[in-house]
């Protein structure tokens, strides 16, 4: 059924709605529509993140005693390179792999794709 077109609510934009009761061109329209209509959202979503980010550092301790120490080290006294496995230098597809995380300095650079294949069992590195 076509319905007669109409403007959205958020932009202004004219549009045809594919429902009667579509109020918004977009999804995008309708989430800022409902984050006006919410404005603690945001807060609330903050701190949801602050609370799962303690959680999982008060359960994964090792590994964030890893990251606090060795981010100094990781980002500005050794810069990554290449893949270790395959020789890839896109630096923005680099990762650190922590094969052992009681030694935090030990680490093998990995493009994005070959750090998702020794997690996933299909590779298996030695450091």
């Amino acid at each position: 059924m076509n319905y007669p077109p109409r403007q959205c609510e958020w932009c202004n934009t004219e549009f045809t709605p594919k429902q009667k009761q579509t109020r918004f061109c977009s999804k995008k329209c309708a989430h800022k529509a409902w984050e006006q209509r919410n404005p603690d959202y945001k807060i609330k979503k903050h701190d949801y993140y602050l609370k799962k980010r303690d959680e999982y550092r008060r359960r994964n301790l090792d590994k964030a005693a890893i990251y606090s120490r060795v981010w100094y080290w990781k980002h500005e006294l050794s810069p990554m390179k290449k893949c270790e496995n395959c020789g890839s230098t896109n630096k923005d597809d680099l990762v650190r792999h922590h094969p052992d995380y009681s030694k935090p300095y030990e680490t093998v650079t990995l493009c994005h794709k070959c750090h998702s294949n020794i997690h996933n069992g299909e590779i298996t590195l030695e450091v």
